[in-house]
């Protein structure tokens, strides 16, 4: 079954239109889509992606991340994201808004233009109560917010993220309340 996506302004309202998203990574269409950090006593969660993904493939990407469907919101698509992607039942308050962003992935015929809500998760969650989705992810991992923060910074290989995205995560986080400043500096 096809998925069809909202085509959006560039300051995320909808224009109306609504596209398959097949032709919205072929025509480069603006469309959302959410981030979901999963962060917790220092670590921080990410998900590996799956070999055959048609962006990032085997690369480490934030605990869940994934498109906002015609008609969906950005709180929906993030509990629903992380249902699906790593079994965690998410309430709409245990979502923190951090900042929007416009990620843009140009890779052979596939172009994806986001405009993308971040949020955190403030989360005690053990890996051993994790599933993932087989198909999606090849692997869950907590990462020390230091370590992840330094292999970034050094531009290791093998992340979705870049160093610039990671810390604006973490500032965010920090400016809301959700992490000191001190545990990440």
């Amino acid at each position: 079954m096809p998925e069809f996506f909202d085509i959006l302004n560039p300051d995320g309202t909808p224009t109306g239109k609504v596209k398959e998203r097949d032709a919205v990574h072929r025509d480069g269409d603006l469309h959302g889509s959410v981030h979901v950090w999963l962060i917790r006593d220092g670590m921080v969660l990410l998900q590996k992606r799956a070999d055959d993904k048609e962006s990032f493939p085997s690369c480490y990407d934030a605990a869940c991340t994934g498109h906002i469907s015609a008609g969906e919101t950005s709180v929906e698509a993030a509990i629903r994201e992380t249902r699906e992607e790593i079994s965690l039942e998410l309430k709409p308050e245990e979502l923190h808004f951090l900042h929007d962003q416009i990620l843009t992935v140009h890779q052979g015929d596939f172009l994806c233009n986001e405009f993308n809500r971040v949020y955190l998760v403030d989360n005690s969650v053990s890996l051993d109560t994790l599933d993932y989705e087989r198909g999606e992810i090849t692997e869950l991992r907590f990462f020390e917010i230091h370590d992840l923060k330094n292999r970034l910074e050094n531009r290791e290989d093998g992340f979705c993220m870049t160093y610039q995205e990671f810390i604006r995560v973490l500032e965010c986080a920090a400016n809301i309340g959700l992490l000191e400043s001190g545990k990440w500096l």
